[in-house]
């Protein structure tokens, strides 16, 4: 699973393959893929992570499914903002613009600061006060 979530993006970009703007196929992950897995265990794990909702078919090619991230996977998925690596940092270049990560790594962590801290003399907004 973690071979598709850290390499699907940089495969839908690959010029040469259609069928990635919907998904990938089982042939597709197998070529691709850099694990040494082979076909038939490339197209188990497809089936399982599919199975367990992990994946989800999103179209056919001839007799073939196209699988991509389920929605709650990719809901799920979480950049760790204390340790970005590089190639995040040049996914987010690539998609948005190197100012971007620039501003990103002027940014400092404080432990426990939080949006809802507020100073005693700053009026708290009225959604904090309003109770659903």
């Amino acid at each position: 699973m973690n071979d598709i979530r850290n390499n699907i993006d940089e495969w839908r970009r690959s010029k040469d393959r259609e069928v990635l703007d919907m998904g990938i196929t089982t042939n597709d992950y197998f070529s691709l893929q850099s694990l040494g897995l082979s076909k038939a265990s490339a197209r188990k794990y497809m089936y399982e992570l599919a199975d367990k909702g992990f994946l989800q078919i999103t179209d056919h090619v001839g007799r073939s499914n196209v699988y991509d991230l389920a929605k709650s996977e990719v809901e799920s998925i979480n950049y760790d903002l204390k340790h970005i690596d590089d190639s995040t940092y040049e996914n987010i270049c690539y998609e948005i613009g190197e100012w971007v990560v620039d501003i990103m790594k002027e940014d400092k962590f404080v432990e426990g600061l939080s949006i809802m801290n507020f100073d005693s003399t700053v009026k708290k907004p009225t959604w904090i006060d309003k109770k659903l």
